[in-house]
């Protein structure tokens, strides 16, 4: 951009038309307010040189090629100039032939006439080929002649309109620039881009090939923005380009055969009289073919616009680029061979981001805004566009404004978002409604069965929104940006059709609203806790709701088996004239069975739990459809032939129903079943005989009068018989080959298992925990490699199998340490007096879980120590350090006196580290921290210590580096350097600081690298505990306290307060509050190196306590996807060496091990034995795993690091 304001610099031989055709041409120029630069500006007696400034200073450059123009040696040195700016792409140019021909202008020029001309150390050689070689560059732009023109005037008039058409095309660039400039992205994201459209390849063979590329992403996410940089980067290297900006609004308001005119227009630099709508590809493809073309499409919504632009695609040539920017990735699958996705901002990018528009700069300011500052780049989630038009708002005004607008955001989606809906079918809006009143965040497959409006015929609308970037389906679960989460509210509450609120489901149900409103109601969700009063109501209350696809009554607040909650009530029972109804939640249905005129033959989802329903209906109906049902708890339901012809039912939940006495036969006929629950059916004796041919799961956990198992499936993976007054197994448990778990918990009466059981390959876990009776078990097999989880605690087994005996161990791993068991997950030494010291290599159990060391009487040393480091990627300092700072240096806040006595035993320190073009592989890279006290009498003292390192690899992003070190080291230190061996103390009055730096193994300093955050906390002595066991629990990357549990069983809870200052947040107790806080840790991790959406639970339980079948079922999966479990002392838990199990099998787990089940609110999703998971990437488990039990045991490590300091 000019400097001085000049935006167009004339260059010219005074001679030929200073007095006339340039006087015309500059009172055009000022008539259509254009800044103009000729050297009658400069003050006389300046120097010449200024002239070539003022080229530097201006955007376009209009240079008037006379008849003597060539013979100036300064008009020549104007133009070299102008023409080396070109090829650089600093500025643009316009030629004008004055009364001359291009071959003219070369003839003019002699260069022996010109020698005088020669610059430096220039040839007269060299300058004739540099001159030659601006004038090809020059005549190489499309220039304008006067011959083509009748007169001076209507020349000049042409000229201005060039002159202000090429200004805005330049101020638009400058925009986009600008654009980019402000969206943060890190550079390895802008190379993978490049590299895509080949802008940037090296290789000739790469770049000569014809390229399509697709850039897809939400609206707002910057899909433009990028493809802007890469056009602007890319365009010179060819011939022909054009970037078409917004395509659809183009189409809607000239029409689509308008594209077309356009795009070949610009293509071939031919004026509108040549290209017509009647003009084809095929008419111009030989003038086409003749050189490559950069075409970028930006904003194509549908299949028609590209038909029209691209036509057959045989005009493109070899080594041409195309770029398609939409929303929409269906639209071009057969098209593109390249397809990059554009991801949302990472916090640290959003918070600059933000930071630009807010404040004008990208520094992050900390202060009174910051903490405002992060809500809103949480709320955007990464969005730019939603960061680019909240920041100018909030510019230069106070924090209650900022408030203010916090609260307004959830009423005011961006129009961007609305273009994107109002190209959607109408299928497509409804299902985009549906999933923004009833179902973000549930299962995929869950939330495809119900919303799409005719999966029979290969159509998905969940698929479609996926592809238009409406939705995302994240681990496995249907989640929504919050922009569009907030559109989809809004547009929901005009239509009245998605009912959540109780006032106004109730006017409905008492038929105070239109016919027409009642019977246009898609679905109704009815949380009874927020319904004030007894609500009286008539039994054709749900009469004319024709189109109710969704409905839930479900209580929030009071417990599910707590009737008291109960507040609607039907006179004389209740109609359901329902024909399209697909969802059906009714916690506590009131009725013995569901009404006669209720037809189910669209129905998929049933939940009844705690109903006194005794049957579903009389006599048979179509329940072809059904696939999930959910009765639980219903005491009375006795009978279940209203399901015997479901044959897509796949999981059925009868937990609770003690009436329930036995399995009808016919339930063999249900072939898709995989998942039967009858945990706690205490009515039911014995099993039917039969072969249910797909079931996989079956649970028949505290089933107390079960007192004989009977094989109904030989396809079965996991067995509950925990609790039963099983006395026995039948031999024909051999036919279970592919079972994976057999959980006997408890089994009091079963005194022995078949010899057969040493001989189930799969077995992967064996729980016989409490079986009294029991003293043998069968000698395992060579062949029961996979088996994990042994457990023997409890029984009256004297000798545990051969291949399981470890006599005379004192030191635990032995021989080659933890190599023989690198997918460990828990290790239980308690009560083994023989254990001295732990394997210095422990460390290297990645997956470890559970450590247990209670009353291991001669354990010296601290666990803690054997976790001192973790690495992995990531951007955040974890949330649960108290104090945190950006930047390599944190300033410690006031330091209590005698801090080293107020029980602080040791530090955990975490840093994150930007890396820039690191490729050292072949070193290891470590954090170092210093940590300085400067006192009050002006001395300074200083330790350091190591927090994390990184095995020898390339590092193309951030990371975070976290450690620990005790406060025995830091004082050993301190006495090292200090010879009176005072208290090292600090007071009130003292400064100190931790400075962490990024070191290679040779202790040097690494270039090219970065700490951009740091923090710390203490860790602190629990004088309660007197040993510990500790377990870590991925679940939905949420985090809660962590039990301590000591030898009398009493628990202790460690927060994460600013004194003791260590662990995560608290517990989640009601289950909405946990899918809420879900949702927004999926939103920030779709950025997969993001440690916010890998946060860790923190749990411990008591030996006493007993597991639920979801806890059972969790580790069953968890123990199928990855480690062993070993146990020496009073819990045997041992296993083999094992290996990792087929992927194939894996994922049939996690289909077989699924079930449906409530939450507190009689919520329906699809839980996984009755826990949602989350799909953690496969880099992050390990290291995050890590983290967390290094976490985890520093806080109980307390007491073993304050007994020795004592």
């Amino acid at each position: 951009m000019a400097k001085t304001g000049h935006q167009v610099f004339i260059s010219f031989r005074g001679a030929d038309v200073r007095k006339n055709f340039l006087s015309f041409l500059t009172d055009g120029l000022k008539r259509a307010c254009v800044n103009y630069y000729v050297d009658t500006k400069e003050t006389k007696g300046e120097v010449l040189d200024i002239l070539l400034q003022r080229i530097q200073e201006s955007r376009l450059v209009l240079i008037i090629l006379s008849e003597n123009y060539m013979q100036s040696n300064w008009c020549i040195k104007e133009l070299r100039t102008t023409t080396k700016d070109i090829t650089e792409s600093r500025r643009k140019v316009i030629p004008i032939f004055y009364n001359v021909q291009v071959a003219d202008v070369k003839d003019k020029w002699k260069v022996g006439e010109q020698a005088e001309g020669v610059e430096g150390e220039e040839t007269v050689e060299e300058r004739e080929k540099n001159v030659k070689e601006a004038l090809m560059i020059l005549t190489r732009h499309m220039g304008m002649r006067s011959d083509e023109y009748g007169t001076d005037c209507e020349f000049i008039e042409h000229i201005v309109k060039e002159v202000k058409k090429v200004l805005t095309s330049i101020e638009q660039e400058e925009k986009v620039k600008a654009s980019v400039n402000t969206t943060v992205r890190s550079e390895g994201e802008k190379q993978e881009v490049s590299s895509l459209t080949g802008t940037n390849l090296q290789e000739k063979e790469k770049s000569l090939r014809q390229r399509k590329m697709l850039i897809l992403g939400m609206a707002g996410i910057g899909k433009t923005t990028i493809a802007h940089k890469l056009f602007e980067e890319g365009k010179n290297k060819f011939h022909r380009r054009m970037f078409f900006d917004d395509i659809d609004k183009t189409s809607k308001e000239e029409g689509l055969t308008e594209l077309r005119v356009r795009l070949l227009r610009k293509l071939l630099k031919k004026t509108d009289k040549t290209i017509t709508e009647e003009t084809t590809h095929e008419s111009v493809e030989t003038e086409l073919l003749d050189s490559n073309v950069f075409l970028v499409l930006d904003n194509v919504s549908n299949k028609k616009q590209l038909e029209h632009l691209l036509g057959n695609r045989r005009w493109i040539s070899q080594g041409s680029k195309v770029v398609i920017v939409t929303s929409d990735k269906s639209l071009v699958e057969d098209v593109v061979s390249d397809t990059y996705v554009v991801p949302g901002l990472n916090e640290k990018e959003g918070l600059e981001c933000f930071c630009y528009h807010a404040f004008g700069d990208h520094k992050v300011h900390e202060g009174s805004f910051m903490k405002q500052s992060r809500e809103f780049v949480d709320y955007a989630r990464g969005n730019p566009l939603a960061l680019k038009v909240l920041g100018p708002e909030l510019r230069g005004r106070d924090t209650a404004h900022w408030e203010s607008k916090l609260l307004q955001l959830a009423q005011s989606p961006s129009n961007v978002l609305n273009v994107s809906y109002d190209g959607l079918s109408q299928q497509q809006k409804e299902a985009f409604l549906d999933v923004t009143c009833f179902f973000r965040s549930e299962n995929h497959r869950f939330v495809t069965a119900l919303v799409d409006s005719e999966p029979d015929k290969g159509s998905s609308e969940i698929r479609d929104l996926a592809d238009k970037f409406l939705i995302d389906i994240t681990g496995g679960r249907v989640e929504m940006h919050n922009l569009l989460y907030t559109l989809g509210k809004k547009l929901a509450s005009k239509q009245q059709k998605r009912l959540r609120n109780h006032h106004e489901i109730i006017r409905a149900l008492k038929k105070k609203m239109g016919k027409s409103t009642i019977n246009g109601i898609r679905g109704m969700f009815l949380d009874m806790s927020e319904v004030g009063t007894d609500t009286a109501l008539s039994k054709e209350a749900f009469n004319g709701m024709d189109n109710l696809r969704y409905l839930k009554i479900y209580d929030s607040h009071f417990p599910q088996e707590n009737e008291a909650g109960y507040k609607l009530h039907f006179s004389n029972g209740v109609k359901l004239p329902l024909q399209k109804i697909r969802y059906l939640h009714w916690l506590r249905f009131p009725g013995e069975e569901l009404p006669q005129d209720f037809n189910p033959k669209n129905l998929i989802d049933l939940k009844l739990p705690y109903s006194k329903i005794k049957r579903l209906w009389d006599g048979v109906k179509d329940t072809s459809k059904l696939t999930w049902v959910d009765l639980s708890h219903s005491v009375n339901l006795s009978y279940l032939s209203g399901l015997l012809g479901s044959q897509n039912l796949r999981r059925l939940n009868l937990e609770g129903c003690k009436e329930l006495k036995t399995l009808d036969a016919r339930m063999e006929n249900l072939t898709s079943l995989v998942l039967l629950n009858l945990r706690g059916c205490s009515s039911l004796v014995s099993l039917t005989e039969m072969n249910m041919e797909s079931l996989k799961t079956l649970i028949l956990s505290d089933c107390s009068n079960l007192e004989e198992f009977q094989i109904i499936s030989e396809q079965l993976e996991a067995l509950y018989l925990d609790g039963t007054s099983i006395k026995t197994l039948p031999p024909s448990m051999i036919k279970l080959q592919k079972l994976v778990l057999l959980n006997l918990k408890d089994c009091t009466k079963l005194a022995t298992v078949p010899g057969c059981l040493g001989n189930m390959k799969a077995l992967q876990e064996v729980i016989l925990s409490g079986c009294k009776k029991m003293e043998t078990f069968p000698d395992l097999q060579e062949n029961m490699r996979r088996l994990r989880i042994f457990l023997l605690d409890g029984t009256s087994i004297k000798e545990v199998p051969k291949r399981l005996q470890n006599p005379g161990l004192s030191r635990w791993p032995h021989h080659g340490g933890v190599k023989g068991f690198p997918l460990l997950r828990h290790l239980s030494l308690r009560g083994n007096d023989k254990i001295q010291s732990l394997q210095p290599d422990i460390g290297d159990l990645y997956h470890l879980k559970y450590i247990d060391l209670k009353f291991c009487k001669n354990l010296a040393g601290s666990v803690v120590e054997s976790f001192v480091g973790a690495c992995f990627p990531g951007c955040e300092v974890h949330a649960s350090l108290s104090h945190q700072a950006y930047g390599s240096v944190i300033v410690l806040p006031e330091l209590s006196r005698h801090w080293s006595n107020n029980g602080t035993t040791g530090v955990v320190l975490c840093a994150v580290v930007s890396f820039t073009d690191y490729q050292d592989q072949n070193n290891h890279v470590l954090v170092k921290c210093t940590c300085e006290f400067k006192t009050s009498d002006g001395s300074l003292r200083q330790f350091s210590c190591m927090v994390g390192g990184n095995r020898p690899r390339t590092i193309n992003s951030d990371h975070v580096f976290v450690g620990y070190t005790s406060w025995l080291q830091i004082k050993k230190q301190k006495e090292a350097d200090d010879d009176d061996k005072k208290d090292y103390s600090c007071s009130d009055d003292d400064q100190a600081s931790l400075r962490f730096e990024v070191i290679d193994s040779t202790r040097e300093l690494v270039k090219n690298c970065q700490v951009i955050k740091c923090g710390f906390s203490f860790v602190n002595e629990s004088d309660e505990a007197e040993s510990f066991s500790w377990e870590v629990n991925r679940i939905h990357g949420e985090a809660s306290e962590m039990e301590v549990i000591n030898q009398q069983g009493e628990t202790s809870t460690v927060s994460n307060n600013s004194t003791q200052g260590v662990l995560a947040s608290r517990i989640i107790d009601n289950e909405e509050a946990l899918r809420s806080q879900q949702r927004e840790t999926r939103s920030i991790g779709n950025n997969n190196n993001d440690t916010n959406g890998a946060l860790m639970l923190l749990h411990a339980y008591s030996d006493d306590s007993e597991l639920t079948d979801g806890d059972e079922s969790q580790r069953m999966k968890e123990i199928n996807q990855q480690g062993d479990t070993i146990s020496i002392g009073d819990v045997s838990m041992v296993s083999q060496d094992s290996e990792e199990s087929d992927e194939s099998e894996i994922n049939e787990q996690d289909e077989t091990n699924s079930c449906v089940s409530s939450d507190d609110q009689g919520n329906s999703y699809v839980q996984e034995c009755g826990r949602v998971t989350e799909n953690t990437s496969a880099q992050m488990i390990k290291p995050v795993g890590l983290l967390c039990l290094m976490i985890s045991i520093s806080a109980g490590a307390a007491f073993i690091l304050g007994k020795r300091k004592r």
